[in-house]
């Protein structure tokens, strides 16, 4: 096959040829790899192929009006080398799982420093309030070192009451309905908005399909909100499916728009698309650093308390 480009009418020329001279089947790969180029499905191309054999065979005096599917399924199909852009969004899943892998790791550690924190602080109020106890008894009301105790008792309520004040009614991850096309018509378009509250280190996921016409039908995944500009998180047509993760790097409320259109002219393959298992996992990484930062700050202020409790 010449490897110059073709229009459609050259390549339905060259398919009525190859099926006449019986090469089809050495020839559907290339016939399909035109198609590629020429933005045409493989159910249009196998259309095609089936009319070709259908018009040769009425030249057949055993023709009976039957058509041999065996062109479809090739013995050995070729590998399809994958595509720089293929490449690139490989690297960027990846790079995103790194990303989202040391997140995690991050909230883990400071979770953990926090926990001790917290311990540390019931232990060191538990023992002011007994020394405090122990110096009314003796008398000591007056004295300076029990005001310095009692203030400090007091201010570790106040963090302590600031610290369930910042974990009460803690919102938990978020699950979305499914999203489904529902336009068929020419020129139309169906859409979905789904609006949200997200924090820094917060992880948003979700699956997309869709089944089109390639370049001219598109699903589009956009994500806006009042701290960033619209992302564009997918933006697919033809036959194509996957999954997109995104995380958030600042704290505001978002909006997340899934959108299929079609053009003023021609439906291909399915006609549909969607957005499934939406989710937004919720990291807690502000949360944890502002208690950190509380309980830290405290427990300067208590070491240097200690050393005076006798």
């Amino acid at each position: 096959m010449s490897k110059k480009s073709l229009t459609l009418r050259d390549l339905i020329e060259l398919i009525n040829i190859s099926v006449k001279s019986g090469k089809i089947k050495k020839d559907y790969h290339d016939f399909l790899k035109s198609c590629r180029d020429l933005g045409v499905s493989s159910y249009v191309l196998n259309t095609i192929i089936l009319r070709a054999k259908e018009d040769s065979r009425k030249y057949d005096d055993n023709y009976v009006g039957t058509i041999d599917h065996t062109f479809f399924v090739s013995p050995e199909p070729e590998e399809e080398q994958p595509e720089d852009s293929s490449e690139k969004e490989q690297e960027v899943k990846i790079e995103r799982r790194k990303t989202s892998k040391t997140a995690r790791l991050v909230v883990l550690f400071l979770s953990c420093l926090c926990v001790a924190n917290l311990v540390y602080l019931s232990i060191y109020m538990r023992k002011t309030n007994r020394i405090i106890s122990d110096y009314k008894n003796k008398g000591f009301v007056n004295g300076s070192r029990l005001e310095k105790l009692e203030k400090d008792y007091m201010e570790c309520w106040r963090k302590l009451d600031t610290i369930a004040d910042l974990t009460s009614d803690l919102p938990g991850d978020a699950i979305f309905d499914n999203w489904y096309s529902t336009n068929h018509e020419n020129n139309s378009e169906s859409y979905k908005d789904y609006s949200f509250y997200a924090s820094e280190g917060d992880v948003l996921s979700f699956k997309y399909y869709v089944s089109s016409e390639h370049n001219f039908d598109n699903l589009m995944v956009i994500l806006s909100g009042e701290n960033i500009s619209s992302i564009e998180l997918v933006k697919k047509s033809g036959e194509d499916q996957g999954s997109r993760i995104f995380v958030f790097e600042k704290n505001g409320l978002y909006n997340l728009k899934v959108r299929y259109s079609k053009d003023a002219s021609i439906s291909r393959n399915d006609d549909d698309a969607r957005v499934s298992d939406i989710h937004l996992y919720r990291s807690y990484k502000n949360l944890i650093e502002k208690i950190h930062s509380i309980s830290r700050d405290t427990l300067q202020d208590t070491v240097v308390t200690s050393t005076d409790w006798y």
